[in-house]
């Protein structure tokens, strides 16, 4: 299948999918904004009449009839109203009034509700009003018919600071259906018209990139020949056809590339050890006294072991990073390495106050090259003792789940600094140790991370999840078969 058909197939479904589900969104939005403004309007229209239903509260009781005439003018008004498509000729809304204990003194539709005298202090409106709460329900009138609902509003009625009753004002829905239907079938239409807009688009991006691609493979491929050939301006081709370029671009460069960064990185490595080591060669020539003398002989040993050190290292990184594939596979017993390693640290250790705690499980067994593999591990012990405080322990452990070996290395040290976690794995990364403030050459855990790749496994290095300080590495190698 061609990459222009891929990126049809795909954009069109995709499109499809996001534009559904965004007008099924805005679909069920619609009724719910449309009801809020509604009740908007009715909450005000309340508190405007509250007041007006205060004035006709007396000792005698509601005066019923004043209120009617007010009420009634409003009702009664002719009215030629265009909304949109709806053509509003009189007033709908219903308007009652209770008393402090929730029955009805007035009824805007009289003798239509039978309202009057009845007791509605069991409805929210008026229950949560009286309390002197925000009241509001809707109730369908007809239980089987989705378009009998009506929304009731209520404000409350105030005299002296007091509440002495409630007014509510009622607006059935069936008004709103063809407004919000409306509105759907016009933002189904816009959500239609903007999908074919965009995948008209796709269509022709897809078009446009496939030549573009093209030019781009037989550059790739002029690079190889060694070709004086320039970029091209547009570009495209086939995924297949570009990825077997690129391939062999890469191997035919590859050597220069990696001859020149590691040449690169080491010159940036050891520039400042050499710095160091001039600067004192040159103060060591001059009489000092015998303390100051050894403690710059001392940084003499100390930089050129740290160039030693890291040049043997980067030495080893390079081979191994030039490996794609390990040449031999031994089944490796993870519990007799563990032991060959801890008793390589042992003395170290010992020298620094720490104690190593090693436990594997027996069936821990691995396929790969045993060599790299305590290696690996050799690092992430050294990692940890540099870490580690005196009279602490360092755990190293190993278990198997029947798919995988995880072996696990904890320290109680200061753990990992939270800018430096994405980091920790990176090549010359190292962060200054605890005790002597010096760092490591940063290649310890990059050597780790190309062993765990070359044996299908995974290493992680994080601080500790068990409530105690330090950090955790995690090894995880594929079991044996």
């Amino acid at each position: 299948m061609k990459i222009q058909t891929r990126i049809v197939l795909v954009f069109i479904c995709a499109v499809a999918l996001g534009f559904f589900l965004v007008m099924q969104w805005l679909s069920s939005e619609i009724k719910p904004h449309y009801r809020e403004s509604a009740e908007e309007t009715l909450v005000e229209t309340a508190e405007l009449l509250a007041p007006f239903a205060a004035d006709r509260f007396s000792e005698a009781g509601f005066d019923s009839d004043s209120f009617r005439i007010a009420i009634s003018a409003a009702m009664q008004r002719s009215l030629d109203v265009q909304i949109f498509k709806i053509r509003k000729t009189h007033v709908t809304a219903r308007v009652y009034v209770t008393n402090a204990d929730g029955l009805v003194v007035f009824d805007s539709e009289g003798a239509a509700q039978n309202a009057e005298g009845a007791d509605y202090s069991g409805w929210n409106d008026v229950a949560r009003t009286l309390r002197g709460e925000y009241g509001a329900r809707s109730t369908r009138l007809d239980p089987l018919d989705p378009l009998s609902t009506v929304m009731y509003v209520a404000a409350p009625v105030i005299q002296d600071g007091k509440i002495i009753g409630s007014l509510t004002v009622a607006k059935t829905n069936a008004p709103l259906v063809p407004i919000i239907e409306a509105a759907r079938i016009r933002l189904i239409l816009a959500v239609l018209f903007a999908a074919m807009l965009t995948i008209l688009f796709g269509l022709t991006a897809s078009f446009w990139i496939g030549y573009p691609l093209k030019q781009l493979t037989r550059y790739a491929r002029g690079i190889r020949d060694g070709q004086r050939i320039h970029p091209p301006r547009i570009g495209s081709g086939e995924i297949r056809e570009l990825s077997i370029a690129f391939e062999e671009m890469r191997d035919a460069l590859e050597g220069k590339k990696y001859t020149e960064t590691y040449i690169r990185t080491l010159t940036h490595e050891i520039k400042s050890p050499l710095a160091a080591i001039v600067g004192a060669s040159e103060i060591l020539q001059e009489d000092l006294p015998s303390e100051q003398r050894l403690k710059f002989l001392y940084n003499l040993r100390h930089e050129a072991a740290r160039i030693a050190a890291t040049v043997d290292r980067l030495l080893e990184l390079s081979a191994l990073e030039g490996t794609k594939a390990l040449s031999h596979r031994n089944p490796v017993l993870i519990k007799a390495l563990l032991q060959r390693v801890t008793e390589q640290y042992h003395v170290r250790a010992t020298a620094r106050g720490v104690e190593i705690a090693s436990h594997a499980e027996g069936d821990c067994v691995v396929s790969g090259e045993e060599m790299l593999l305590e290696q690996a591990v050799g690092n992430l012990l050294e990692n940890a003792l540099s870490f580690s405080p005196t009279q602490s322990v360092v755990q190293v452990n190993a278990t198997n789940d029947g798919s995988t070996v995880t072996i696990r290395v904890s320290d109680s040290g200061p753990g990992i600094p939270a800018y430096a976690a994405s980091r920790v794995f990176e090549r010359f990364y190292s962060l200054p140790r605890p005790d002597s403030k010096h760092k490591g050459t940063g290649l310890g855990l990059s050597f780790v991370k190309q062993v765990a790749e070359l044996h299908a496994g995974t290493v992680t290095l994080s601080n500790r999840t068990d409530g105690s300080t330090g950090a955790l590495a995690v090894l995880q190698l594929p079991t044996a078969r």
